[in-house]
């Protein structure tokens, strides 16, 4: 049983999470295949705000929240400060990737919360 009984909520936060990680996901492919690093950082900026939407929504819902989520929104994080120091410091993004294994980790649970089955 969903820890959702409203479909048009689960729905958004369903939106928030898949599209976030797809921008993760394509600025850790740019990354990896050292495209553009600047782009990178778009994609990132991206979904940075839909993690950042995601956990302010489930703040305010105190019936919905889970630590999974905030497990998930902090793992992505990391991430996002990795890559930025990488491309400050001109560092290989090694621990970026690192990072992003573990935020995909994080976010596997979240994605059973919100009905996705999207690979990973």
């Amino acid at each position: 049983m969903s820890i959702f009984d409203i479909s048009e909520e689960k729905e958004y936060l369903r939106k928030l999470v898949v599209t976030g990680y797809y921008d993760t996901k394509k600025a850790i492919d740019l990354i990896v295949d050292n495209d553009n690093e600047f782009l990178a950082l778009h994609y990132l900026s991206k979904a940075n705000s839909y993690f950042i939407t995601l956990e302010s929504y489930l703040r305010s819902k105190e019936d919905l929240y889970r630590d999974e989520f905030a497990q998930a929104v902090d793992a992505f994080t990391d991430v996002y400060k990795e890559a930025l120091d990488c491309v400050r410091d001109n560092h290989s993004h090694q621990h970026t990737v690192i990072y992003f294994d573990r935020f995909k980790e994080k976010l596997y649970p979240v994605l059973g919360y919100v009905d996705s089955n999207i690979d990973l």
